[in-house]
């Protein structure tokens, strides 16, 4: 009773364990020797990405370093295990994401101690297949970031410090090392192509040994979403899914965002939005009919998005004068009067910030942020998702730079 206030007190609840008299046993997840020190709170949390997080238990790192999560989860699937990190003692406590981990009511896993933290590194699971098939995607996925950095390295140099949304305009890509930058960013494409593609081809195999692996429509989301090329596997892994557990959240998302990136693909009609802007008015998409557009969505609180202003403000600077009209879509709350001087162009905000209808029609939940969409005068999208030196280069494809 005093243990489960003093729980309460602290936010600490045991929401996920098992209730007494359980028919069906829950998951064990434990790491014997933690990389956190005593009495540091960890939680399980389930988000699908793009989705809210739930926590579904916590507990203590004891005074040996151990800890010990008991309880059960919703449906057969990938959780995310965090942690309570301070900046200080009075400060608030964050979550820290600290690794997936594939979990089943009837599992038990042990989650291993990175001993020594490199690029690439993660944190080892084992006990059950799907912790295995999970390492397996780990190793694949390392071997692929390691590639990306090694032709990063090879192409640009690894002291070189490059912002890839740098500006943009006639003057730019004459110097060697933009040239460089092109033949990098053209690659690092092909890369992770070619990476979704190994990814597609293992899950493939994996689906044939394993019909009722849950980890392929997970990993699909995560990764395999936003390539036009993956749509028909996607598909039809969903489907699969859907079949044997009607219920599962992932292939009900997985369908969902495919039906939204579907109809956003280059060729379709951009959705119309009607959106209020910094004057209290309403944004019509529809307005802007006959001009071309570059409709971007933004996080105003992400640091990494402010680090992508300057290459808006390049793409403005050259080709605002010749008719690209920018829109400038705030997810949640409208940014500081600082982003939306940083930002030339029209602004308005998504209030109800992934919840918004407008996200679900664009499937923002599948991007990361910024993402851009660039639209032609007949309101049909012509490209997604691109950034710094490419968008401008697509953008000069319409709008030629004399």
């Amino acid at each position: 009773m005093i243990r489960n206030t003093i729980w309460l007190l602290l936010g600490l609840g045991s929401a996920g364990c098992v209730p007494l008299g359980a028919q069906e046993p829950g998951y064990v997840l434990r790491q014997a020797r933690s990389d956190f020190p005593p009495v540091t709170p960890v939680y399980l949390v389930d988000q699908l990405p793009g989705q809210p997080a739930a926590r579904l238990d916590s507990a203590w790192v004891g005074p040996d370093s151990s800890f010990v999560l008991q309880g059960r989860v919703p449906e057969p699937g990938v959780y995310q295990l965090m942690a309570g990190w301070k900046a200080c003692p009075s400060c608030p406590t964050w979550l820290t994401p600290y690794t997936p981990v594939p979990l089943a009511n009837g599992d038990t896993v042990e989650v291993g101690r990175v001993e020594r933290y490199q690029p690439h590194s993660y944190v080892p699971l084992r006990g059950t297949p799907a912790a295995a098939a999970w390492m397996e995607y780990q190793r694949l996925q390392a071997r692929h970031q390691a590639n990306v950095q090694r032709r990063h390295e090879q192409l640009l140099g690894p002291a070189e410090t490059v912002s890839y949304s740098s500006g943009y305009g006639e003057t730019v890509y004459r110097r060697p090392s933009d040239e460089r930058l092109a033949t990098w960013l053209i690659e690092r494409e092909q890369l992770h192509t070619a990476w979704r593609r190994q990814l597609a081809a293992h899950l493939q195999r994996r689906r044939q040994e394993q019909p009722r692996e849950y980890l392929g429509p997970y990993l699909a989301l995560r990764e395999l979403i936003i390539d036009p090329g993956q749509y028909a596997f996607l598909l039809e892994i969903s489907q699969q899914l859907r079949r044997q557990q009607p219920e599962a959240r992932v292939s009900r998302e997985l369908l969902r965002r495919l039906r939204a990136v579907q109809q956003t693909v280059p060729g379709k009609q951009a959705p119309n939005f009607s959106l209020p802007d910094t004057n209290g008015r309403d944004l019509r998409l529809a307005d802007f009919r006959g001009r071309y557009v570059l409709l971007s969505f933004w996080d105003p609180a992400d640091p990494y998005n402010a680090s992508q202003w300057a290459g808006l403000r390049g793409l403005h600077q050259h080709f605002a004068s010749r008719g690209l009209r920018f829109v400038h879509v705030s997810v949640g709350e409208f940014g500081s009067s600082a982003y939306r001087a940083a930002l030339p162009g029209h602004h308005a905000a998504m209030l109800a910030g992934q919840r918004s209808p407008v996200a679900g029609a664009y499937g923002l939940g599948t991007f990361p942020l910024p993402h851009t969409v660039l639209i032609g005068p007949d309101g049909r999208i012509l490209a997604r998702g691109l950034q710094g030196w490419v968008l401008g280069q697509k953008i000069a494809e319409y709008i030629p730079l004399d």
